[in-house]
């Protein structure tokens, strides 16, 4: 015999009300678990739990990933048997525009020991522009090339 909340003769909104009951309870231990460690700050950081079918969904912005990775062992210790679709993001730590994120890139791969021996181009709109010598050691035998298109 089918219970009342699954039966076909029971009206659509009536069973989304039914579940919403049975999910409330879970996602209300998720989210007091969240408000309660240190680490997260749902002042700042609103988490949105849900629950969609047998998925647990966490969406918002973290601060930091350490934040994330908490978020999901909390939610998935307390929701064992659900699977847990991370849709967490974590804050930027300066935002950036295309330009900074380009020099940032570029002095990253400057600072490579293993690309010292490389010619470093860059392609700015329809040209290859060198950013770095072949080598920035003399010494230094034959040199490869590494292009990239930013």
């Amino acid at each position: 015999m089918l219970s009342e909340s699954h039966s076909p003769m029971t009206p659509p909104a009536r069973r989304e009300s039914a579940i919403a009951s049975r999910q409330a309870p879970l996602i209300a231990r998720i989210r007091a678990a969240l408000e309660n460690h240190t680490r997260i700050n749902l002042h700042h950081f609103p988490i949105v739990v849900r629950l969609d079918g047998e998925d647990l969904v966490l969406t918002g912005e973290v601060a930091d990933i350490a934040a994330k990775k908490t978020a999901i062992e909390l939610a998935a210790a307390i929701a064992p048997a659900a699977r847990i679709v991370d849709r967490l993001r974590v804050r930027p730590a300066q935002l950036m525009g295309d330009r900074e994120i380009r020099d940032h890139v570029v002095k990253v791969l400057l600072e490579e020991p293993v690309l010292e021996h490389c010619l470093l181009l860059s392609r700015l709109p329809k040209q290859w522009h060198p950013i770095a010598a072949a080598s920035r050691n003399p010494l230094a035998p034959s040199s490869s090339k590494l292009a990239m298109e930013l």
